[in-house]
């Protein structure tokens, strides 16, 4: 029998990819598609469909060997109660949030778990973006785009700590404080990660 000892083959920590859908037929394929093609061996993917009245289902049903795949009835428009129902049932270590008509670019989950592994004090990463659209690629992107947020992340960090997304109201994020002492930090990475539909 061959043994080895110290085996240094670590299975990479889980990440489940969240994907909420509502009437996304005509999105969902090339939004999963740029999920599972991702170059990142541990992913759960988890789609909640939020009452779909359109062929959502259907195609989800192509991928359920590769993704779990729920329906549940339409929580009346708020997003944040789909991506709370797909946390619950998520198992994975990290979670990554993809809407069903965006985009995924190559590496993003690889380049953040890297980030998370070698970075233990943060406990959230984002990053830039493009907007997208029939006509194509935004000019520049999102960052590039809002003075607000260049303003807000030059030279300090962020710090979000979150209980989840509301399943009402205008707001979706529950930030419940920003403060420069807190145990976990949100920092942004360099480059651009996913593109965004402006529908």
């Amino acid at each position: 029998m061959n043994e080895s000892c110290g085996d240094t083959t670590a299975v990479p920590p889980r990440v489940s990819v969240i994907i909420p859908a509502y009437n996304a037929a005509a999105f969902i394929d090339e939004a999963l598609r740029s999920v599972l093609d991702q170059d990142y061996p541990n992913l759960e993917v988890i789609v909640i469909d939020d009452g779909s009245t359109d062929e959502t289902a259907e195609r989800l049903a192509a991928y359920a060997s590769q993704a779990l795949c729920i329906h549940q009835p339409n929580s009346g428009g708020y997003v944040g109660a789909a991506r709370n129902a797909g946390m619950a049932r998520a198992t994975g270590e990290y979670l990554a949030f993809l809407d069903a008509d965006d985009i995924m670019l190559p590496g993003r989950i690889r380049r953040q778990v890297d980030f998370l592994s070698t970075h233990p004090e943060v406990g959230l990463v984002f990053s830039d973006y493009r907007n997208f659209s029939r006509q194509g690629l935004a000019s520049t992107t999102h960052f590039e785009a809002c003075a607000l947020i260049a303003e807000k992340l030059a030279g300090r960090e962020a710090v979000v700590q979150c209980r989840g997304y509301r399943a009402s109201g205008e707001r979706e994020l529950q930030y419940s404080q920003y403060r420069d002492d807190a145990a976990q930090s949100a920092r942004c990475g360099a480059g651009i990660l996913f593109d965004f539909a402006k529908q």
